[in-house]
């Protein structure tokens, strides 16, 4: 199987900062991530770029991707999906694309985030993480960090919502 990925070689992300950061198509995320609803990538500019990618007006196929990495300089800090998952069906990680890639990155410093947790797809995101390419589990709440890091796949991590907005607190007697 192949997949659609735009490499910016400097990424204008604020959240990333000026690094090289991949944006791979949507057919890519998993269909049970729970994120799916609220995906910050689905609103904005990064929304019309990941269009542009999953329809493939943008991008380059895995092959000419995973050159790409392999491209980057060494010791290179890059980010892989600021928009999509790890190679997949939507069910499953691809294991042979992501061991291309995984290959890619030998002496770069890449990371990436995923929303896959059937059992192959962590073992596969375990054997990356062992052979340096960093896949952090994305957890849906605290308790799936949890049950996510008892795994042993993978850091996980997890977005906090505050249930209520934050609001100034003063003391009877003023200011604190």
């Amino acid at each position: 199987m192949s997949y659609r990925v735009h490499l910016s070689p400097k990424s204008a992300n604020v959240k990333t900062g000026p690094i090289p950061v991949s944006t791979s198509e949507r057919a890519t995320c998993p269909a049970d991530c729970a994120m799916r609803a609220e995906c910050y990538a689905a609103a904005g500019p990064l929304a019309l770029h990941w269009a542009a990618v999953s329809t493939g007006q943008r991008g380059q196929l895995w092959p000419e991707f995973v050159a790409a990495v392999a491209a980057l300089p060494a010791g290179q800090l890059w980010r892989h999906n600021q928009a999509g998952d790890l190679p997949g069906d939507g069910q499953t990680v691809d294991p042979a694309a992501l061991g291309q890639l995984v290959a890619a990155n030998r002496g770069r410093r890449g990371f990436t985030y995923s929303h896959y947790r059937d059992a192959e797809s962590l073992r596969w995101i375990r054997a990356a993480n062992e052979w340096g390419f960093t896949v952090n589990l994305s957890a849906n709440d605290l308790a799936d960090a949890d049950a996510l890091a008892a795994t042993g796949a993978g850091p996980s991590s997890s977005s906090y919502r505050r249930r209520k907005p934050r609001t100034r607190r003063r003391r009877p007697a003023g200011p604190w």
